[in-house]
């Protein structure tokens, strides 16, 4: 259930950036900067980029680390499950008999190509993908089980990716 509200929080929040009308003026401020002294956070956390192409893109930047956010892989019975993705962990969740993290500055080829790690360390049971662009923005899911019935969740939009981890 927690696996399940994780994921569409974090969905939600991808889809809400999708549909929503906001006035890109405001993406052209100043980057997120923390205080050292006060340690607040000030700034736009969204970007505008503009490709060579033509076209236009927006997402998350790499948000930088504050205080009470893990910046390293953890060390606990779910994660040594399966392999570590190497990314830039941003916040992580630990409950009894689930894990959950979310990760800044993920591609979808990135996620994939992690996802091909899993199904190597035998999280291919029941496997499902989905893998679309949605308003020029990526999105990459995969979710599966392993023989002992433990299962894994990614998903990645926008350069913001999440993963859940919990046994049956």
């Amino acid at each position: 259930m927690k696996k399940t509200v994780f994921i569409t929080i974090a969905a939600a929040l991808v889809f809400a950036l999708c549909s929503c009308a906001f006035n890109f003026d405001l993406l052209n401020d100043k980057p997120l900067h923390r205080d050292e002294e006060t340690e607040a956070i000030s700034g736009t956390p969204l970007a505008l980029t503009t490709e060579e192409a033509g076209g236009t893109s927006f997402g998350v930047p790499d948000l930088p680390d504050l205080p009470g956010m893990n910046s390293e892989w953890p060390d606990n019975e779910l994660t040594r499950l399966v392999p570590d993705p190497g990314f830039k962990v941003k916040t992580v969740s630990e409950e009894d008999g689930e894990f959950g993290a979310v990760f800044s500055g993920v591609t979808a080829d990135q996620m994939r190509a992690y996802a091909e790690k899993l199904k190597k360390a035998g999280f291919n049971v029941d496997a499902e993908v989905v893998d679309n662009s949605y308003m020029g923005i990526e999105v990459y899911s995969y979710n599966a089980s392993n023989a002992d019935g433990v299962s894994v969740s990614l998903s990645v939009a926008a350069g913001v990716a999440s993963m859940a981890v919990s046994k049956p």
